[in-house]
């Protein structure tokens, strides 16, 4: 989490084709966010080309493991990570 600002922590994955429709909206929909909630994306990556993600920052793994450790099991999630670093809210899909 970013000091001071809740995070709005967005797994996607690159083969996931609801993923692919919601990628490019990703930066007006981040735009939309308060100030105080900070949008970022984990995208798994895989044997096609990345998202298409601009205007949000992103992470890009080879594997689950991130959205595994916060008990998602399929993506697009979304998940509200407080100031402090603490997983806020359940995964929202």
């Amino acid at each position: 989490a970013a000091p001071g600002r809740d995070t709005l922590l967005v797994l996607l994955d690159a083969d996931c084709r609801p993923c692919r429709d919601l990628a490019p909206k990703l930066a007006s929909l981040a735009a939309a966010l308060p100030a105080s909630l900070r949008p970022v994306v984990v995208e798994r990556i895989g044997d096609g080309p990345p998202l298409p993600l601009a205007g949000v920052a992103v992470a890009r793994r080879k594997d689950a493991a991130v959205g595994r450790a916060l008990g998602v099991v399929d993506a697009p999630a979304a998940l509200l990570i407080d100031a402090d670093g603490r997983v806020a809210s359940e995964p929202a899909i």
